[in-house]
């Protein structure tokens, strides 16, 4: 007859083995998320208080998360009560869950806000352009001036070709045409310039043509005038805008949005102040004065604080940016809870005199 053996599992053999297990896991989770975390917190709080303080605090609340974990652990192992130690896990959560969620939120939104921003100075700049070149032109008078000549041009020409030539009547007009001439030059043309040549013939198309070539003198001193003002701000204008597509279209808006938005600031002001100091007073011209943009405050606590409570500009970043923020921290907290169990050494000692009866 066959004799079967058999063995009989080693129950104590096993849960020191599933002990090892989960220390290892332990251990793993403490050396990955806890210098995570403590970079985390150094990159949120680099920008606030600059990369030596932040150093400094990454590196206490990692210390304190280190040493907090492994305390409870032991702790718990050995029975003893640990509720301070799990209430003082406070302590270095209030210090990194700033940073954290900073670093977090402000890696999902930055491109998002700059870019919107990057919009609205363009087109504040756009405006402050054009409604400059726009309101120089405005401010020559040339508009005015030439519906002024053609008016009194039609009248000397009545005078001249209906009521018989080149009379006193058609000498009133002529001479109304180079007292506008005079008032133009005394309003819009500072230096002293020469008037009106004496005209040969006293034909109509004679006149005609000595007040349309003082005309069109006029017309091309003021378009130099003019080029010699807008050439050097359409310069910095059109490059600007050269710089603003390349750099929406190679999605560079990290590592560029924020100089950029400070050269729009700059662009825009001296460009405004540039055509008001040349603008007569007689044409309204108002352009948007820009301050530093909020945006370029990205990544600091405050603007995310600001921008995910305050003005909850995108829920779902704040929830992730909270959520991420809490979970690198208390993973290993959690862990320690859910796998090390507790008994305390009342409860051991009572077993292990039942066991000895």
């Amino acid at each position: 007859m066959a004799i079967n053996y058999a063995t009989k599992k080693n129950s104590e053999k096993t849960k020191q083995k599933k002990g090892v297990g989960m220390t290892i896991v332990f251990y793993a989770l403490n050396f990955l998320l806890v210098p995570f975390s403590a970079y985390q917190t150094y990159v949120g709080y680099s920008e606030f208080l600059g990369e030596f303080p932040a150093l400094i605090l990454a590196a206490v609340s990692a210390l304190i998360f280190f040493g907090l974990n492994y305390t409870i652990k032991e702790r718990r192992g050995n029975g003893q009560p640990h509720f301070i130690h799990s209430l003082g896990y406070l302590l270095p959560l209030c210090i990194s869950l700033p940073g954290n969620f900073n670093s977090i939120y402000g890696a999902q939104m930055q491109e998002t806000l700059v870019a919107k921003e990057l919009a609205v100075y363009s087109n504040v700049l756009n405006s402050t352009y054009t409604d400059g070149v726009a309101s120089l032109n405005s401010s020559t008078g040339l508009t005015d001036l030439r519906a002024a000549l053609t008016s009194q041009l039609i009248s000397l020409e009545t005078q001249i070709k209906v009521h018989g030539g080149f009379g006193k009547e058609a000498a009133k007009e002529w001479t109304s045409i180079e007292t506008l001439f005079k008032a133009y030059n005394a309003q819009y043309r500072k230096s002293t310039v020469p008037g009106l040549t004496k005209v040969r013939g006293t034909d109509y198309d004679d006149f005609e043509e000595t007040a349309e070539l003082y005309y069109d003198g006029i017309e091309q001193s003021k378009s130099d005038e003019i080029y010699a003002v807008v050439q050097p701000l359409k310069v910095n204008y059109d490059s600007l805008n050269i710089t603003y597509d390349r750099i929406i279209r190679a999605e560079a808006i990290k590592s560029e949005g924020f100089g950029l938005l400070e050269e729009l600031r700059k662009t825009n002001n001296n460009i405004g102040n540039s055509f008001k100091s040349y603008i007569a007073d007689t044409v309204l011209y108002n352009f948007q004065l820009l301050e530093e943009s909020d945006e370029r405050q990205v990544g600091t606590i405050k603007h995310s604080l600001e921008s995910a409570f305050v003005k909850f500009e995108n829920p779902s970043a704040t929830f992730f940016g909270t959520f991420f923020s809490l979970i690198i921290d208390l993973i290993p907290l959690g862990f320690l809870f859910l796998v090390f169990p507790y008994t305390k050494n009342s409860q051991r000692k009572q077993r292990a005199k039942h066991t000895i009866l």
